[in-house]
């Protein structure tokens, strides 16, 4: 993981070097091959990481079977490069009323801190956070094929990957301490070692397969759309 020049935060969507600019035309843009793989409980298929949910209605997390495969490699990488260190899952999967919901949660969010921005505005601030569940491209964590991540140390405790700030949300964000760095790189060279593709404005959210992942990596088309049972 390399540093990249600060953005500000009012650029949700301009081009970088690393990554073509991911918006919801250019998602929209990529053919989608369902290939049927199944979902997985994480539990059972990813033994050596942490399932660890954020909301409280979860008891469990469900993924791709690749990306649990995946998912055990980032592991073993890991554990090579730090040992006893764990990534921890906390979310994955997300039916399309879970979306939905977190969608109008955002745009509900923003419309209060911004009262004067259009509904364009704020829907399309609330698509950098969480993606609009009414998109040609399906939203990611509705595919399977996207995790969010945290990383756990030796001694048992999450890590600290920066300040709870939106420009800090970025993978490449500069102003962060040396152990804040070094604890980021140490996670994203895990998940970049077993193909999973980062969506640079949050650094906790990764993707194997969905159209994200085909966009930011060049592939010819998603392999994961929408996937609504678990």
């Amino acid at each position: 993981m390399k540093r990249q020049a600060i953005r500000c935060p009012e650029d949700l969507y301009s081009f970088t070097p690393a990554h073509p600019a991911e918006t919801i035309a250019n998602l929209d843009k990529i053919a989608i091959q369902e290939n049927n793989e199944p979902l997985v409980d994480l539990r059972p298929a990813c033994p050596g990481i942490v399932v660890q949910p954020l909301s409280s209605g979860k008891q469990t997390l469900h993924a791709r079977e690749s990306v649990a495969q995946r998912l055990n490699r980032a592991q073993a990488f890991l554990h090579e490069q730090a040992p006893g260190h764990q990534i921890v899952v906390v979310d994955a999967w997300r039916s399309l009323s879970q979306q939905t919901f977190g969608h109008n949660l955002a745009k509900g969010c923003f419309r209060i801190i911004h009262p004067f921005w259009s509904a364009g505005m704020v829907r399309e601030i609330a698509n950098k956070y969480v993606a609009a569940p009414d998109c040609l491209a399906p939203p990611p964590h509705s595919t399977g094929g996207a995790i969010d991540v945290r990383l756990r140390g030796a001694h048992g405790k999450t890590l600290c990957m920066g300040p709870p700030t939106p420009a800090a949300c970025r993978t490449a964000y500069e102003k962060l301490s040396a152990t804040q760095w070094h604890n980021r790189h140490l996670l994203c060279s895990a998940l970049e070692s077993a193909g999973f593709s980062n969506y640079e404005e949050e650094w906790w959210h990764w993707s194997y397969g969905d159209s994200g992942w085909a966009l930011r990596t060049n592939q010819p088309y998603a392999c994961y759309g929408r996937c609504d049972k678990a």
